[in-house]
């Protein structure tokens, strides 16, 4: 039996090992609910001990809110860049994966010059929606030419609706990235207007 085991847990019952013994002794600005309301609203009005003075902390939105999400979109613009290689260099190959005509190679080619702009665009400014929404339009694209391919004659239909999943998963990261990008960016200029 571990030590976790044979101490009950005692204190709010909602998950959080938090001994009511220490609860009591701590300041009530490092409390849980505290803690929480400020990440999700990065500012607090803290009591400084032993005055009556309060100090307003803010923290800035764009490094508090999406953290990840600038990390998120370089790696999808490094793999928008990987595709658009294999698109533009192997077009060919992959008209015979999904088994299409090569009448389709010069529209892969095509979707793979849309990848690498896109790409290198996401790249360069990874915090900037733009790209992440030019991601979205192009896999609509991708998606429009995938279901051409996606009929009873094509032997490798399977291997097209398997890539069609993968697009439209591909397709809701691109879209949550890009609107969570563009709420920062709203909440930043509201606040830098005040």
């Amino acid at each position: 039996m571990s030590l976790s085991e044979s101490i009950p847990p005692r204190g709010r019952g909602d998950g959080r090992f938090v001994p009511e013994s220490i609860d009591r002794f701590m300041p009530k600005a490092l409390k849980a609910e505290n803690v929480e309301a400020f990440f999700r609203e990065p500012s607090a009005t803290l009591r400084i001990p032993g005055t009556r003075k309060r100090i307003h902390v803010h923290t800035d939105r764009v490094r508090a809110k999406p953290a990840v999400t600038p990390t998120v979109s370089a790696s999808l613009g490094m793999f928008s860049i990987g595709l658009g290689l294999v698109e533009v260099l192997a077009p060919k190959a992959i008209t015979r994966f999904f088994g299409m005509s090569n009448r389709a190679v010069p529209l892969i080619q095509a979707h793979g010059v849309r990848e690498l702009t896109a790409g290198f665009g996401l790249a360069s400014g990874p915090s900037d929606p733009k790209w992440l929404w030019a991601r979205v339009a192009g896999d609509f694209l991708d998606l429009a030419t995938l279901a051409a391919a996606n009929h009873g004659r094509n032997p490798h239909r399977h291997r097209v609706r398997n890539a069609m999943t993968a697009v439209v998963a591909i397709t809701v990261i691109d879209a949550l990235c890009g609107s969570r990008l563009m709420n920062v960016k709203r909440s930043c200029d509201q606040e830098a207007a005040r």
